[in-house]
């Protein structure tokens, strides 16, 4: 499987699209001072490696830890408040894993998520992207509204541990069901839309055309 550089996978954060409205991202040149003035009860940074973030129902501290040089160590982020859903996304570092955590304005709850949120129409479900440092695309875990995870896996499509093709811009459709365009990584094979669909015990995407 190639790997791919922090700078770069920094790089493909900042020209990924997702739907306007129920999606939370958080995004490597984005001033944090800015993004904690739509937190509606108030966020700040008490110190250099540590912030609080106030909900109706109480504050919340995030405190980074030691290493703080390169991605060792545990660090936070304040990536922005979605008044829709009325939540926080919180990145969080933790090692060589690029990943976040929702934080609920109403009862201060928090759910594990991903650097970038993307809520179904009805709320009751969202995707959650996580990338690891040096892996060749993201992991996509869909949840719902509570936090259980419904299903997990690589956003593409994987032969002996090589990249055939990567999912882009997921969406929800009316149905409530997850849809994304896969793009085969070889350009002549094309690309075309998946959805993700229960199938017994089990969840898998169709529609997924032939990339090898």
């Amino acid at each position: 499987m190639r790997l791919v550089s922090l700078e770069l996978f920094l790089g493909l954060l900042l020209v990924s699209h997702f739907a306007v409205g129920q999606e939370l991202a958080c995004k490597p040149d984005a001033d944090e001072k800015v993004a904690m003035q739509q937190a509606p009860s108030g966020a700040k940074r008490t110190s250099e490696h540590a912030m609080e973030v106030r909900t109706r129902n109480g504050t919340r501290r995030f405190v980074d830890q030691p290493p703080h040089d390169g991605i060792s160590g545990l660090h936070w982020l304040y990536c922005g408040y979605n008044p829709l859903t009325k939540t926080h996304l919180i990145h969080k570092q933790h090692e060589d894993l690029f990943s976040g955590q929702l934080l609920f304005e109403d009862n201060g709850k928090i759910l594990n998520a991903g650097h970038t949120v993307l809520f179904s129409n009805d709320g009751k479900k969202y995707l959650a992207i996580e990338q690891q440092s040096g892996k060749d695309g993201e992991d996509w875990s869909v949840f719902d509204s509570e936090g259980k995870k419904i299903w997990r896996g690589y956003g593409g499509t994987l032969r002996k541990d090589k990249v055939v093709s990567q999912f882009e811009q997921p969406r929800w459709d009316a149905q409530g069901d997850l849809t994304a365009q896969y793009v085969c990584m070889e350009p002549t094979k094309g690309k075309g839309t998946v959805t993700l669909v229960e199938s017994g015990k089990t969840w898998v995407w169709r529609g997924q055309g032939k990339c090898d």
